[in-house]
């Protein structure tokens, strides 16, 4: 209960006080990842075995993300990306699947399931899922706003799907490659390139 709280704190009240930058944010969570990692002895379980299931998932979430950005763009959100340069490309679709999973679904997944039952777990991680990107109202300028909020939507809907992933397989590289999907498509739809 402690690491959730620790997380809580850090990730909503702490960035907006003192105005932490997304590099001091992601400093924050790598220490409550190796907190819960290491207070609970365990580690992230892999397993690759492909199926015709992952391949349909990962284009759903594909179309999924490509729709998400279009539908933004469409009710003219002003949207606080630009032209995608090379690190906002490996930050949006190699380094947040691969970090935000490991997090949410995995340092948070144990917490989580340790404090409430597997239902309420379940929700409050969705919850703090779509925080963790709310948390991007207190970085951007005004005009992009709305769009942090927009996004702190289509986030939670994200956060349920990769969590009924990872209750049903156990394992978080299926749900990074999810999220990858998701985040491709995104960044796809959002340099113009489809």
């Amino acid at each position: 209960l402690l690491l959730l709280i620790f997380f809580c704190c850090f990730e909503l009240a702490i960035v907006h006080l003192f105005q932490l930058t997304a590099k001091t944010q992601y400093i924050i969570e790598a220490c409550f990842m190796a907190l819960t990692y290491y207070s609970f002895k365990k580690r992230p379980k892999w397993h690759w075995k492909l199926t015709s299931i992952i391949a349909v998932d990962f284009l759903i979430l594909f179309l999924c993300g490509f729709l998400t950005y279009r539908l933004a763009a469409w009710v003219q959100l002003p949207i606080p990306f630009d032209a995608p340069t090379a690190m906002t490309f490996f930050m949006l679709i190699i380094f947040a699947p691969i970090w935000e999973e490991l997090l949410y679904r995995g340092a948070l997944v144990e917490v989580l399931s340790r404090a409430f039952t597997q239902k309420y777990a379940f929700w409050i991680n969705c919850l703090l899922f779509s925080l963790g990107h709310l948390v991007a109202v207190f970085l951007v300028p005004a005009e992009f706003r709305i769009f942090v909020y927009y996004q702190a939507l289509y986030t939670f809907a994200l956060a349920w799907w990769l969590n009924r992933k990872r209750e049903k397989l156990i394992s978080l590289n299926f749900v990074m490659v999810d999220h990858f999907a998701f985040n491709l498509g995104f960044a796809l739809a959002l340099s113009q390139l489809l």
